[in-house]
């Protein structure tokens, strides 16, 4: 499908959430995920992880969200922090 697609197929947050749980849930590699601030400062990352992580998608952007002040974040007038959130589940 491209950008231009006029018959583009629109898809809800839920839909994408719920498809980002379903490549977790097959556990091509852990079936344990995080989100963090990558270690180079390219961005951030939401990706399997062989150590620790969490079960859910849901669970690990809770968790980043919780550990990092959400509503901080709107506005990023400070350098994002490249570890994983402490409140990672080991496992």
């Amino acid at each position: 499908m491209s950008k231009n697609d006029d018959t583009a197929v629109i898809r809800t947050d839920t839909e994408r959430i719920e498809f980002l749980e379903k490549l977790n849930q097959a556990g091509t590699y852990t079936g344990k995920c995080i989100l963090r601030m990558s270690n180079t400062g390219r961005g951030w990352r939401l990706h399997e992880h062989s150590e620790g992580g969490f079960s859910t998608v849901r669970e690990a952007i809770d968790a980043y969200m919780d550990e990092h002040e959400y509503k901080d974040l709107i506005s990023i007038d400070e350098e994002l922090p490249n570890e994983p959130c402490a409140n990672t589940k080991q496992g």
